[in-house]
Order: structure tokens, then C-alpha cells, then sequence
């Protein structure tokens, strides 16, 4: 043993090993390769092994293998440098290197529309760290090569602190002109509010966007560990009702499956390779666009309660388990969705239904935690602990 040892003293590990090395090349060539498949990356070969081992299985949509994510090399090439730019500033922030990150920042490159979230996610996160930094002018300059909440928001803010309240007064003025989501208009409200209450020159003609939350307090003592949401469900099924704890599943799950054939449907360009949860428009405007007259349709004809629940049922035990955005299979049984269907007035679904479509990517959250049915009413119930308050998108729900 000691001459085998001996022999193998500067030899490489691999050839050390008692079985073979593999190691795969030209890395960055796969990351291309991933991002032109995927059109992200998030995603990676691991969605195939799943897929084939029946883990993670996807609908089996049309795929238009016309269209193409990336229209030509250069929009290729500019989204991995967004990848690149959006890593290397995580890296600085997480260093705490102001200087470093200020140089960032000078050799930032321009705005691509069509890539316009993605790098405005960028520039908001940069920013909202120079903020940090108290580098209130750098800040500033860099939300506005932003089009995305909350660079108006945070300017604003900015501007107040800096004591140029008549532009910050201008740029919630331009909010409400034109606002990017609910949650900017309400900001806009409340902060034009509390510079015009302390400054005469300005006379406030905002809207209320006041709410009013019924409250009850309950004490209750926990026998084992346990969330309060748990314990309040146990609560209210002592009570006479059937409880569950559905925070964001139920709307959303049951808005996917009533609608499911139409946000799969074989839309030009939607749906490119096979491990979507959704298709590629999803948070954007032409969402609703390319498929107003189907949604129409869909609506009308889910307002027999009947129809509702056949239809979601249909989608509900045919496609059980196959990804989709809006469904959370673990969270739904086909008891809650029969009594949600009995109990929510199909108008009330309607409203809620519209609401998430206006803006999925903000109003898929924010939900109540618990649903209580009783006969054929139904109670939403957000339960807060000692300390807890409600969540901005929550309170926005409530006022709806």
C-alpha cells in the first residue's frame, strides 16, 4: 500500500479517482444556449430530467416555432450584459462599496425598451442603495432612466428630503396623470397630501383613497406551536364554519383553472419552448389584448354558477398537477372549491377576476389569509398578531 500511495503522490485527482471525472466545457456558450431555449436564466436542463421523471410536468401547449424571444443578435447579446449587470450589482451592494458602486453607475449602458423591465429592475435596486448611501442627487439622476415602480415614488421622496417640495408636488402631479399601478396613484394621494397640509401655496383637490377595516380582537391561547392563522381557523371551525387557510391561492387558483384553455391558448409568439407556466406576455398589456374577445366570451358564460363550477372542475381533475401560474395544487381541494363555488356570489368573483387582470403582476397578492363559509355566505378574514399591521396591497384589497 505505502509504494501504491507512493506512486500516486503528484498524480492529478481525477486519475486518482476510482471512477471518471466528467466535466463539462464551454460554459458560456450552454449559458447562450439556455437563455435563446428559455428565454431567461432561471430555468436550466435540471426542467428536463424533471419533467421526464414526471416531477414538474408542463401543459402541452402549441409552441410557434415561427417566433423567436430574441429577435436578433444584438437584443441576445444586450439582455446577458443586463444578466452581467444585474449580478455585479448585487455583489457590490452585498460588499457595501460605495465607491465601487458609484463607478457602476458612470458606465451604465442605455435603456433598451424592449428590455426596459429588466433593466429597470437594475437601476431602482442601484439606486434605492445610493439612497442608502444618503447619495441623494445620484439617486435622483439614476431613477429617472427608470420606467418602472417605484422610481417616481422614491424620487418623489428624494425630492421632498432635498427641500424642493414644488418638484416633488410636479412629479406626483405626473403620477396621477398617468399612473403605472395602483399602489404608485395611492402614494401619489397620500404623499401630495402631507407636503400640501404643511404648505399654504398649494391647495389639495386629491381624491380620498381613505379605507375603513372592520376589526375584531380575539384572545386565544395556543395548546402547541402553532401560526395564528391556524389557530384562528381552528377558532372560527368551533364556531360552526368551515374554515381554511388560503392566504393567495384560492382567487388566483380559481381565476387560472376557470380561464385555464385561454391563458394556454396558441397566441403567436406566447409560447416558445415547453416548460412555461404561463405564457411569455403574462404581465404585459397585450396579455388581455390578444385575447379580449376569448376572456369576453369566458366571462358571460361563467356567470351561471353552473357553468363556473363545470368549467373549473373540468380544468380542476383533467389537468391536475400540470404547472400553471395562477394554481397551487397543494392548496386546493376539490371541497374548497365546491363550497367557494356555492357560497362566493359569481358578480364577486367577477370583480376579483378583473382586478388581478388589470394587474397580475401586483394584484396576484395581498389576498386574506382565511375563508370562512357558513350556509351559503362566505367571511374573508386577514388575521394579524400582536404588532402586525396590514401590508399596503393588502389594505388596497380591502378597499376594493
Amino acid at each position: 500500500m505505502a509504494v501504491v500511495a507512493e506512486a500516486m503522490v503528484g498524480l492529478p485527482l481525477r486519475a486518482q479517482l476510482p471512477f471518471t471525472v466528467i466535466q463539462p466545457r464551454r460554459l458560456d456558450e450552454l449559458r447562450v444556449f439556455r437563455l435563446l431555449f428559455f428565454g431567461n436564466l432561471h430555468q436550466d436542463m435540471t426542467d428536463f430530467v424533471l419533467h421526464e421523471l414526471g416531477v414538474a410536468p408542463f401543459e402541452s401547449y402549441e409552441i410557434d416555432h415561427e417566433a423567436r424571444f430574441f429577435t436578433d443578435r444584438t437584443l441576445l447579446d444586450e439582455t446577458l450584459a443586463l444578466y452581467e449587470l444585474s449580478e455585479l450589482s448585487r455583489e457590490i451592494i452585498d460588499s457595501g462599496e460605495r465607491e465601487t458602486l458609484l463607478q457602476l453607475c458612470a458606465s451604465l449602458p442605455d435603456r433598451n425598451p424592449d428590455l426596459g423591465h429588466r433593466y429597470d429592475r437594475i437601476v431602482n435596486r442601484i439606486a434605492r442603495q445610493l439612497e442608502r448611501y444618503d447619495c441623494c442627487v445620484e439617486a435622483f439622476e439614476l431613477y429617472q432612466r427608470s420606467s418602472s415602480t417605484p422610481a417616481r415614488e422614491r424620487s418623489a421622496r428624494l425630492l421632498r428630503k432635498m427641500e424642493l417640495r414644488e418638484t416633488s408636488i410636479e412629479i406626483c402631479q405626473e403620477v396621477l396623470r398617468a399612473p403605472w399601478d395602483e399602489a404608485e396613484y395611492e402614494f401619489a394621494v397620500k404623499f401630495s397630501r402631507r407636503i400640501l397640509g404643511k404648505d399654504h401655496r398649494f391647495q389639495s383637490t386629491l381624491p380620498s383613497v381613505e379605507s375603513r377595516v372592520q376589526t375584531d380582537e380575539l384572545v386565544l391561547y395556543p395548546e402547541k406551536d402553532c401560526n395564528v392563522e391556524s389557530l384562528v381557523c381552528g377558532w372560527a371551525e368551533e364556531q360552526g364554519f368551515s374554515a381554511y387557510y388560503v392566504e393567495n391561492s384560492l382567487f388566483p387558483g380559481l381565476f387560472g383553472l376557470a380561464f385555464w384553455d385561454i391563458i394556454f391558448a396558441p397566441v403567436r409568439g406566447a409560447f416558445f419552448n415547453p416548460f412555461q407556466r404561463g405564457p411569455s406576455d403574462l404581465f404585459q398589456p397585450t396579455f388581455v389584448d390578444a385575447r379580449a374577445e376569448s376572456i369576453a366570451e369566458r366571462y358571460a358564460f361563467i356567470q351561471d354558477r353552473e357553468n363556473l363550477a363545470s368549467t373549473v372542475m373540468k380544468h380542476y381533475r383533467s389537468k391536475h398537477g400540470l404547472a400553471n401560474r395562477f394554481v397551487h395544487w397543494e392548496a386546493l381541494s376539490e371541497d374548497l372549491l365546491d363550497l367557494a363555488m356555492f357560497c362566493i356570489p359569481v358578480q364577486h368573483l367577477t370583480f376579483v377576476f378583473e382586478r388581478m387582470m388589470s394587474d397580475f403582476r401586483n394584484n396576484l397578492s395581498g389576498f386574506p389569509d382565511l375563508i370562512l363559509f357558513r350556509d351559503d355566505t362566505y367571511q374573508l378574514v386577514e388575521v394579524k398578531g400582536p404588532g402586525d399591521r396590514l401590508q399596503v396591497n393588502q389594505q388596497r384589497w380591502f378597499r376594493y
